[in-house]
């Protein structure tokens, strides 16, 4: 029949089930770290040598004042490859790295992810080094405190320095020497305990004559050895037709959590009720204990639904349906209230302040915070909440 197969097609697309079957992660939203701890990593992208620093913050300031500290540091910085980050994006750190760096900087081309494959893959390597050195610690690095975190970044930038890039005979002699990015970047390679790179030799050393040979080779045959294999390797990790997506609380999900069933599917549906951060959100999950976890993004997937096909006739919904607006008046939207929650970063439980900007029939309301927050569901039979008094001077908005 024609046409048959579009309908097919569509309904196919909506429906949750067929979802769950076929859906996949993919690289469009990378995982983070947690709220407090931020790193900022710097690459050569002629050499590989990376040197990772700890950010306070995660704001242009910060970013300009770590930057300047590696360059004091390490030297360099004259041309800055970097991502689409919003304070990256902004004609004043341009401006900023010029005036306090004397760099230019060149965004990453949207249009070529792999261009980033460099540092992201170090960006792996090194979490792989990092999970093994917080064995002890269970994995948790919000744990560590600042001191100690500097010293596993130092470690961990050491056991990416060090690692053997290719081995190539350069010597006089006709030793076969393992070339690694401190080889590249000082003309020697550093080492802990009782080795001390070349210094152990009988051959002289010259680090300036070593790492000049070294880089001539290097840029003449190994570079595009490399970047061929490289190139190859980039197609299988950037899906074809693949973008990021944005989530807005409400919005219904496909949640990633693997059981230990294994013919078990490893999603479950949950809906968004609260936005944490650039890669977080709080998420509920339907049913009598209304659970409340908090997802980074790349473990979720946005459910397309189409409330014509619905089987559920208005009379009756189900008593959890927090996608629904009251349609009964009187309501409490424009009610101020005081709502005492636990923040991250801080001890103990402290009072806030927030509007109810729209109620929903299973009882949820989502509230506008006063100290700027995103805005977020609540369900009030289960947080510890009262009136505010300052009503008058809350201000109350409806959606459009």
């Amino acid at each position: 029949m024609k046409g048959s197969e579009q309908v097919a097609k569509r309904i196919s697309e909506r429906c949750l089930i067929c979802q769950i079957a076929r859906v996949r992660r993919v690289w469009v939203t990378p995982p983070s770290l947690g709220e407090k701890q931020k790193i900022v990593s710097v690459t050569c992208l002629t050499t590989g040598h990376t040197c990772w620093v700890r950010a306070g913050k995660e704001d242009l300031r910060t970013i300009i004042m770590v930057l300047k500290r590696i360059q004091l540091e390490r030297g360099g910085l004259k041309e800055l490859v970097v991502d689409s980050a919003f304070y990256f994006s902004t004609g004043k750190f341009s401006e900023l790295c010029e005036e306090h760096l004397g760099a230019s900087v060149e965004p990453l081309s949207v249009r070529s992810p792999f261009e980033g494959g460099r540092f992201e893959k170090l960006h792996d390597l090194g979490g792989r080094k990092m999970r093994v050195l917080l064995r002890s610690k269970a994995g948790r690095v919000a744990d560590l405190s600042d001191e100690d975190l500097d010293m596993l970044l130092l470690e961990v930038c050491l056991l990416l320095n060090t690692r053997p890039t290719l081995s190539y005979h350069y010597d006089t002699d006709g030793t076969n020497r393992v070339i690694t990015p401190d080889t590249l970047c000082w003309g020697y390679t550093r080492s802990c305990g009782g080795g001390f790179g070349y210094a152990g030799s009988a051959e002289p050393f010259r680090p300036p004559r070593d790492v000049a040979h070294v880089r001539h080779e290097f840029m003449e045959y190994h570079w595009r050895l490399l970047k061929e294999k490289a190139l190859e390797a980039v197609q299988s990790k950037c899906p074809k037709g693949k973008r990021g997506f944005d989530l807005a609380i409400g919005a219904a999900v496909l949640v990633h959590a693997p059981t230990n069933r294994k013919l078990a599917f490893p999603w479950r549906i949950g809906q968004v009720i609260g936005m944490r951060g650039d890669h977080t959100v709080d998420v509920i999950f339907p049913g009598k204990q209304q659970r409340v976890t908090r997802e980074n993004k790349f473990n979720l997937i946005p459910v397309l639904h189409d409330p014509e096909n619905d089987c559920v006739d208005p009379v009756e919904d189900p008593m959890y349906d927090c996608n629904r607006e009251v349609e009964v008046r009187p309501d409490r939207v424009g009610m101020g209230l005081r709502v005492k929650l636990r923040v991250r970063g801080k001890r103990g439980l402290h009072w806030y302040q927030a509007v109810v900007i729209r109620e929903f029939k299973s009882g949820h309301v989502q509230v506008q915070w006063r100290d700027g927050s995103p805005d977020e569901r609540l369900w009030l039979d289960f947080e510890d909440w009262e009136l505010d008094d300052d009503v008058d001077k809350c201000e109350t908005f409806r959606p459009a």
